[in-house]
């Protein structure tokens, strides 16, 4: 598709003294839907009173889309400039039974729709207009708010009233929208269609000059002074904008007379624009004519010029901050303040405290503890229908947990303890046994939980360190070590230890009430088992008993069960209701304690074993051996990462064990599926690949390959959403095709992470014989991604690039699921390919050189479109007044704040860093990350607004900014890192992890306001992001060069304290690292073991003094360093292989 634009070239500033005229030239196609604001979305949903009413304006809209006729013989329509040129004097037949069409690269409001004929006008009958429908208007808000796309939808005919307004022009005004028009719709009486394509079928022959659009868009005049640096020749193109004429007035300098078509809506795709290309036809920068209107004069940041309202006579020395600007852009403030610490971040937003989980590394079943300290398990926990799940209690995704409800309490209300007086925590801060503490009736109780296997062999072996050694990938759907270790599903039980004291000098009574959803008929024995009736689902075999748990009152007090007890109501008209009831009371003597342990095993039909099992599971005995051997498990994570904040050595320890219990071996297979949730969440696949990079930055390479071989197992199996042509060699499904439980929602970008993370994996081992196992898995999945690129190689009618040439095919991003072409997509498809090139060669793979250029030139026509997207897309106003190109996140977008946090803030396009496509110092960069700071992330459209607590941003902006919804997922702080602003990346990093940590159990939440999380737990990706920011903050590469310290706080870095990463996976081996401060004396020590296995080309190593002094010397063994950076202390050591210490003077 084509868009007409005029265009107007004058050499500024060469003296020109003839008037330019106007033309016409070829832009390209766009995919993104114009949405109003978050507010506006709301009104769109609701009913006809909140539906804007309007005449048309005098702004033709096809004009600048498309056209295309096609006849009843036609195999495709065939491009009809000459229909939407605005000239009458042509026309283009269009015969009985063909049709005419026009499409955007922006869906259009369109009011009314007119025809201009050179013959007889057809009748009303014997014509149908008819618009291109998917979603509209009922695409919701928020980030999960629904998007038109051209390619997903189906024309619907338009109810119109048809008025003549000329000898030769039928105009047909577009009726309310009503479900008698199209019944798929919610919302009704909008008098316009938002579309893409508007289409005429005709049933006679006819002429047609002009099919006209007409929206609600009206044309003003104006005259833009543009102000501009240099002496390179400017070149102008209107967009919805006639140039009228260009004069250059003085050096670099010219005034545009235009008319534009204006708009009261911010987002309206019919805004007029101008683009500006410097030497010539590169790329330039774009501008709305009503920005440069309202503000009078436009001042573009980092001296790239004017632009002025000419009419008012005002040129850029007239410009000053408008008066809501603040004194600098976001970025810039924070980088003069004082670092961000922990406890400063800490100290804003209120907790809650979530529910928590435990279970055993690589075991399906989970049980759980909520906020109440009530025990329950939950149907979620099993993500495939297996011997387990059909042993299991009857529960269903809507009535999904079965749950323990304690209740400490001897007299009315009859409820449980609130979350609020409950003090929780973890075992030595990170263990998963889980601690709770509360008062009640001058009773003290205190709870302590673990998971632990029936069978103690089968703990010890979960647990076991270190596991077995990688093996080759299994074939036929299996995992090559199938036969041997632990199936997956052996049963496991919480046990509970409840301790009840007086701490009184005079006997109390004490006890508990234990309530069971779901009430099943059952009984307790004589050992305190409770054994069901029946089992709530068919016996999955014989001599299976129904039980839900045992309770051991270690040989004092009463317990009962009563049926049908009914509590005094909380509110005396209240009707009662029947509960079956567990009552135990005992009486506790002066400062006396008493113990009561319950079991809760996740199945429920268990054999005579398992029952026999239960029964024998002895409190200290299973706590000292579950103590011990995740203590053992977690043994490398305890001692190798050492800072000066234990909450966060607590994180780095505890996202371990979070991580291995969300792995779950698959029996069927024997292949090791994580769900991007430990209850509920499937594979996906993009997600659990960041799992899976935390683990070989752990160092911990098996159960990395673990996360990723299930993908390539089951390679070319199922296809993506999207206009792709084949599914060969594509990476998505998560499991073979009969045993496929796991695999997620199709987001595009799921190829490129696997393919990254099977590549990477060679990176970090260097293991050969791994590599060249999987080298055809690779070898299939970059000729995929090759071969897919060759379907948007297709020329514009007039034969120019359109700006997706060479990308990916459109398709769905994540959440979201309207086909455009998404640059983050893409980005990391180019990084699996490129990093699987670069792996490849170190082993002289033969096709290796032909990857490596599929690889650049991969690179060259996506960066072609990110840069060409820049200077299309109208420039965006900073908070300091200033104003930037915006880079949008795929093909196409004319500005931001429209769609919602996922689509501008998650997967913006500061995914191309991460792909490694741009430098952290391109001006890209730059204008991404202050878009994001000072324009998204503190928007109510597309980030934090007033409702999500963010209600002062200039008294917030430093602990509620450089964040979005989901934070980890974009690597927002380490793009700080790699540019050297540490304070930047320091607010970024602890306000990620103040506003996503719950502190009781340690665990981070998915999406997130402040105080509040959101997302099943344990979100592990989203931890294991932050957990490679921890590392990366430490210890980072960045291509051939390997950078340490450069995170380091200022504040770690007192006197006395120390920093440690031992036994670190780098790309280029292991390495060790300690930095300790004796500031006091006016030194700072480093002592490193750099890696020898495929050394790094230079080493830089930071040193930061905390009182900010200024770097004086560094040594390293008496051999001076190279200063880098006084002011970082940053430093070029002098070797890159073996051990060396520093010593930092300032």
């Amino acid at each position: 598709m084509v868009d007409r634009m005029t265009t107007c070239a004058c050499s500024v500033p060469r003296v020109c003294n003839e008037t330019c005229g106007t033309g016409f030239q070829p832009v390209h196609r766009t995919r993104k839907m114009p949405v109003p604001h978050k507010a506006l979305l709301l009104f769109l949903s609701l009913a006809v009173a909140s539906v804007r009413a309007a005449d048309p304006g005098d702004f033709n809209a096809a004009a600048w889309g498309t056209a295309y006729v096609a006849t009843p013989d036609s195999a495709a329509p065939a491009h009809a400039p000459r229909a939407n040129d605005d000239n009458a004097e042509t026309a283009v037949d269009v015969p009985a039974g063909g049709y005419l069409h026009v499409e955007w690269r922006h869906p259009r409001d369109v009011y009314a729709v007119e025809l201009v004929c050179r013959g007889d006008v057809p009748r009303p009958d014997e014509l149908t207009i008819s618009y291109w429908y998917h979603v509209w208007p009922d695409n919701g808000g928020g980030g999960w708010m629904k998007v038109d796309d051209p390619f997903n939808g189906r024309f619907v005919t338009a109810a119109t009233d048809v008025v003549r307004t000329g000898e030769r022009r039928l105009m047909h005004r577009i009726q309310s929208l009503e479900t008698a028009e199209n019944p798929a719709v919610k919302a009704t009486g909008f008098d316009y269609r938002r579309t893409y394509k508007i289409r005429i079928a005709f049933k006679s022959d006819v002429q047609v000059a002009e099919m006209r659009c007409l929206t609600d868009s009206r044309w003003k005049p104006a005259r833009i002074r543009i102000e501009l640096p240099g002496a390179a020749p400017a070149h102008f193109v209107g967009r919805n904008a006639e140039i009228l004429s260009t004069k250059p007035i003085a050096v670099a300098a010219a005034v545009l007379d235009l008319r534009y078509a204006d708009n009261p809506q911010r987002l309206s795709p019919d805004l007029g624009r101008v683009m500006i290309r410097r030497g010539g036809h590169g790329p330039g920068f774009s501008f709305f004519v009503d920005d440069v209107v309202r503000d009078g004069v436009v001042k573009l940041r980092d001296g790239r010029g004017y632009l002025c309202d000419d009419t008012k006579g005002l040129t850029g020395a007239n410009w000053k901050p408008p008066p809501d600007a603040w004194d600098a852009t976001v970025m810039d403030k924070v980088a003069a303040m004082p670092e961000q610490t922990l406890a400063n971040a800490m100290s804003i937003p209120p907790k809650w405290i979530p529910p928590a989980h435990l279970g055993l590394p690589n075991l399906r079943q989970e049980l759980s503890i909520d906020p109440r300290s009530l025990i329950y398990t939950e149907f979620k926990s099993l993500r495939s229908p297996l011997d387990d799940f059909k042993r299991s209690p009857n529960l269903t995704k809507d009535d999904s947990e079965r749950k323990y409800i304690l209740v400490t309490r001897k007299n009315e209300p009859f409820g449980p303890a609130s979350h609020k007086s409950i003090k929780r925590w973890l075992e030595e801060g990170y263990l998963p046994v889980i601690h709770s503490q509360w008062e009640m009736e001058g009773v003290r109780y205190d709870q302590r939980v673990f998971v632990t296997a029936l069978d103690p062999e089968v703990t010890a072996a979960s647990l076991a360190d270190p596991q077995p050694a990688p093996r080759a990938f299994g074939t036929e759907g299996r995992a090559a070590n199938f036969h041997s270790g632990l199936r997956g599903d052996e049963p496991v039980a919480i046990l509970s230890r409840l301790e009840m004291e007086n701490p009184t000098d005079t006997p109390v009574p004490a006890g508990f009430w234990l309530r069971i959803t779901n009430r099943p008929p059952m009984h307790i024995d004589a050992d305190g088992l409770l054994v069901l009736d029946a089992p709530t689902k068919p016996s999955a075999g014989a001599g299976l008993t129904p039980v839900w748990g045992q309770i051991d009152v270690e040989g004092k007090g009463e317990l009962v069960y009563r049926k049908d007890f009914f509590p005094k109501p909380e509110k005396p008209d209240a009707p009662g209701e029947p509960r079956d009831v567990i009552r135990y009371d005992v009486q506790l003597g002066p400062r006396e304690k008493h113990t009561v342990v319950i079991k809760v095993p996740y199945v429920e039909q268990l054999t005579p074993d398992e029952l026999a099992a239960l029964k024998g599971l002895e409190w200290q005995s299973s706590y000292d051996a579950i103590v011990r051997l995740w203590k053992l498990r977690l043994r490398h994570a305890i001692e190798n990462y050492q800072v000066p904040e234990p909450a966060l050595m607590n994180l780095w320890r505890a996202n371990f064990w979070h991580a291995l219990i969300t792995t779950d071996r698959d029996p069927p297979t024997g292949l090791y599926e994580h769900g991007a949730g430990t209850y509920e969440y499937p594979m996906y696949a993009n997600e659990a690949m960041m799992v899976s990079r935390s683990f070989e930055m752990r160092g911990e390479h098996e159960e990395a390959r673990r996360i990723f071989e299930p993908c390539l197992v089951s390679q070319g199996t199922r296809g993506l959403p999207g206009n792709f042509k084949t599914k060969d060699g594509l990476l998505y499904a998560a499991a073979p095709p009969g045993f496929d439980h796991y695999t997620a929602q199709g987001y595009n970008m799921h190829h490129g992470f696997i393919l990254w993370a099977a590549a990477e994996h060679y990176l970090w081992t260097r293991d050969r014989p791994y590599l060249t196992t999987v080298a055809p898995n690779l070898v299939a999945a970059c000729d995929w991604i090759t071969r897919e690129r060759q379907a948007t190689k297709i020329t514009n009618p007039d034969g120019s690039r359109p700006l997706e040439w060479g990308l990916a095919p459109a398709g769905d991003l994540e959440d979201v699921d309207e086909f455009l072409y998404w640059y983050a997509t893409n980005a990391y498809y180019y990084l699996g390919l490129k990093t699987a090139a670069d792996a490849l060669a170190e082993i002289d793979h033969p096709d290796a050189s032909r990857l490596a250029a599929d690889a650049r030139a991969y690179a060259g026509d996506l960066m072609a479109s990110v840069r060409e997207s820049a200077a299309i897309s109208p420039v965006v106003r900073l908070l300091d007044g200033t104003y930037i190109p915006y880079v949008p996140p795929r093909a196409y977008v004319l500005t931001d704040r429209k769609e919602g946090w996922i689509r501008e803030a998650l997967y913006c396009s500061l995914h191309l860093l991460d792909g490694g496509l741009v430098e952290p110092d391109d001006v890209l960069v730059t204008w991404i990350l202050n878009d994001l700071e000072d324009r998204i992330f503190m928007s109510d459209e597309s980030g934090y607004g007033p409702d999500d607590g963010l209600k002062d941003p200039r008294a917030q902006f430093f602990c509620y900014g450089g964040v979005n919804p989901q934070p980890n997922l974009l690597d927002n702080s380490i793009a700080y890192l790699k540019r050297g602003q540490v304070p930047n990346f320091l607010r970024a990093f602890f306000n990620t992890y103040a506003i996503s940590i719950y502190p009781d159990v340690v665990c981070f939440a998915e999406s997130v306001t402040f105080g509040k999380g959101g997302g099943p737990l344990y979100k592990t990706p989203d931890e294991c992001k932050f957990i490679q920011w921890m590392r990366l903050m430490l210890v980072m590469e960045m291509r051939d060069r390997l950078y340490l310290g450069r995170g380091v706080p200022r504040a770690w870095m007192a006197d006395g304290k120390t920093v440690r990463l031992m036994d670190a996976p780098t790309y280029f081996g292991p390495l060790d690292l300690e930095i300790t401060s004796a500031a006091a004396s006016g030194e700072i020590r480093a002592d490193v073991n750099l890696p020898s296995r495929n050394p790094a080309r230079r080493v830089y190593l930071s040193l930061h003094h905390p009182d900010g002094k200024l770097l004086r010397s560094a040594t390293a063994y008496g051999t001076d360093c190279p200063i880098v950076d006084v002011r970082e202390g940053l430093v070029q050591l002098p070797v890159t292989t073996g051990r060396v210490r520093v010593v930092a003077r300032y």
